[in-house]
């Protein structure tokens, strides 16, 4: 039950960085978007890797997955993520990350050698189904474009392959806080280069809304990473991927406080949500 603690709590802190990408719209390019919330990951735990962590660890050869992780995540994925929603609305987007668990838990099964239990594979099934219904919202289905199609997928399976290499590699990082400081610094220096290449600089002319928002995108992720990780670190990828997943049911819930006269609460999202909370009681007791 510790894992399931611990991954729900992941869970509802991507929501809250959804929830507040969402309410910073297109004010902000996703490069940008992208850097910032890398940013700020990399300098809010910076004091902390500092003050906790034994010089010696930052020698550790194993750290070098998070450097490959880095590469991606969060700066990267969080801007084709962002890039996927502009392009074909939020519901198909949330449709195609909607698959990750079965993906997540196959490539485990198949990779890791994982085992998947009856309750835990019906689990996952009802969480995907409930996802798909969470995704059905009227007047978002802007377009299945390829572009945004690849976008979506792009960063589906980025966030796959996230939570397979932590669950290889982390019980030789003893330092979670450090694994997630050398991925965020990692992740701030290409997006920086890309902001520098591909960006406009024109930083003034930018809403300072939108900016203020990514930041607090940026703190919530690092709770929701260091959650993450705590998970995989204890328990499955099979079980702790899932539930992580289930974030959407957290959005509808937030939705209430920071979206009042947005989202609106629809028959097929309160199935959806009842869908995914019986797939996660289902994956608790698996």
């Amino acid at each position: 039950m510790h894992v399931i603690f611990l991954a729900v709590t992941a869970a509802a802190f991507y929501a809250l960085a959804y929830i507040l990408m969402r309410m910073a719209g297109r004010e902000v390019p996703p490069i940008l978007g992208g850097l910032i919330i890398s940013a700020v990951m990399a300098a809010g735990l910076l004091p902390w890797v500092a003050a906790t962590v034994p010089l010696r660890e930052f020698g550790n050869p194993n750290l070098l997955w998070y450097v490959g992780i880095g590469v991606f995540i969060p700066g990267f994925a969080r801007s084709i993520h962002f890039a996927g929603i502009q392009r074909i609305g939020a519901a198909p987007s949330a449709m195609i990350r909607g698959v990750g668990p079965l993906f997540s838990s196959s490539l485990a099964v198949l990779v890791l050698g994982e085992v998947i239990s009856v309750p835990v594979a019906a689990g996952t099934g009802f969480i995907v189904l409930g996802l798909a219904a969470l995704s059905i919202r009227k007047g978002e289905m802007r377009s299945w474009a390829v572009s945004g199609v690849l976008f979506s997928l792009g960063a589906t399976m980025t966030f796959v392959f996230r939570d397979l290499i932590i669950r290889y590699s982390s019980p030789d990082v003893p330092y979670k806080t450090l694994a997630i400081f050398v991925m965020a610094s990692t992740s701030t220096v290409l997006m920086s280069a890309a902001w520098v290449w591909l960006g406009d600089k024109k930083m003034a002319s930018l809403p300072r809304r939108g900016l203020t928002l990514f930041f607090f995108v940026g703190i919530s992720s690092i709770f929701a990473q260091l959650f993450v990780f705590l998970a995989l670190d204890k328990g499955s990828v099979v079980v702790v991927t899932p539930i992580v997943s289930a974030q959407p049911l957290f959005v509808m819930l937030l939705s209430f406080f920071f979206l009042r006269g947005v989202e609106k609460i629809t028959p097929a999202m309160v199935l959806g949500g009842a869908f995914i909370t019986l797939g996660g009681a289902l994956i608790s007791f698996g």
